[in-house]
C-alpha cells in the first residue's frame, strides 16, 4: 500500500512552465500563431527561442536549463507544441486580471 501512496505523489506534483528557460520571457502563443515547443528533454521554450539565428546560426544549441545535456534537434520543424502548455496560454486571463507576483510554474 505505502507503493502506491508513492507513485500517486508523483503523478500529482507534475509542473507546467511558465518561462523560457533560455531567455526568461512568459511563455506565450507568439505572432503567426506559433505556441511554445517542448525539447525532446521535455523541457518547454517558446518558439522563437529555438529558431533565433545569430552570426553563427542557431543561437540555441542545447537545453538551457541548468543539469539537463539535452541537445535541440537537427530538425526544428519536427518540434511539438507543448499541449499543456497551450491549454494553460488558451484559458489565461488577460494581464490586467493576473495577481503582481507570479511564480516560474505551477503545480498541476
Amino acid at each position: 500500500e505505502e507503493e502506491e501512496e508513492e507513485e500517486d505523489l508523483v503523478i500529482e506534483s507534475q509542473q507546467v512552465w511558465t518561462k523560457d528557460p533560455y531567455t526568461q520571457a512568459e511563455l506565450a502563443k507568439e505572432p503567426g500563431g506559433y505556441y511554445p515547443v517542448a525539447l525532446p528533454c521535455g523541457h518547454v521554450y517558446n518558439r522563437s527561442t529555438v529558431f533565433h539565428k545569430g552570426n553563427r546560426g542557431y543561437m540555441l544549441k542545447a537545453c538551457a536549463v541548468p543539469g539537463c545535456s539535452a541537445k535541440v534537434p537537427e530538425d526544428r520543424d519536427a518540434l511539438p507544441v507543448h499541449e499543456e502548455v497551450r491549454l494553460m496560454l488558451r484559458t489565461k486571463r488577460p494581464k490586467a486580471a493576473q495577481p503582481q507576483t507570479q511564480p516560474d510554474s505551477v503545480e498541476l
